[in-house]
């Protein structure tokens, strides 16, 4: 099961970029203040933001592996290899011998919520055994 980002503040982003950069070619049209040109700039970072995470997975759940994509690096669980599963508060922690996983899910799509929720209560019942 994929999960991807939530939605709603890559929506922001991408109406903040727009925004930026309407304000920035705006200004050098009738301004004479050439910091406000800038904002395009900015507004152009605010879209590479959104395109680049809009369909990116965050976290790959597998029956064998647990796969969380950070921003520059993807740590990996084996299942077989999980020392401890903490939840709490909407954050899932997960710990191998080597590798150490936080989840927060009010990062993740609404949609697939539930289906991480039965994910994990099959999880903690596996380590329970």
């Amino acid at each position: 099961m994929k999960i991807l980002h939530n939605q709603s503040p890559l929506k922001r982003l991408l109406l903040l970029g727009i925004g930026n950069i309407l304000i920035g070619v705006a200004s050098l049209f009738t301004s004479s203040n050439w910091y406000l040109i800038g904002l395009s700039g900015l507004g152009i970072v605010y879209l590479i933001q959104y395109f680049y995470t809009k369909n990116r997975v965050m976290v790959e759940l597998t029956p064998d592996y647990i796969i969380f994509n950070g921003l520059f690096k993807k740590k990996t669980i084996q299942l077989g290899a999980i020392n401890s599963y903490k939840s709490f508060a909407g954050e899932h922690t997960i710990t191998s011998k080597d590798t150490t996983i936080l989840i927060n899910v009010n990062l993740f799509d609404k949609a697939t919520q539930l289906e991480m929720k039965a994910y994990f209560d099959t999880l903690q019942t596996k380590l329970e055994l």
